[in-house]
């Protein structure tokens, strides 16, 4: 799959601060970082962020050994 769900509270800033975007986020792929044209984040719920990658553009079809990490403004 080219989706992935986690739980985070929040990903956006607040009001009084400049919006999120995907360049407050580092995500990695089995240790490798994933430059932002290749993903997309978007909060789904109140409690899930989802994050989509764009296969063609990382060069890289996942498997479910991937291990995905993401280091960001994650309020949780």
């Amino acid at each position: 799959s080219s989706t992935t769900r986690f739980a985070a509270l929040t990903a956006s800033a607040p009001s009084n601060l400049t919006s999120t975007t995907e360049n407050d986020f580092m995500f990695f792929i089995n240790g490798m970082l994933i430059e932002n044209d290749a993903l997309t984040i978007e909060q789904k719920t109140s409690t899930n962020l989802e994050l989509r990658l764009d296969t063609s553009e990382l060069g890289y079809i996942l498997s479910s050994q991937d291990e995905v990490i993401g280091f960001g403004k994650f309020n949780n």
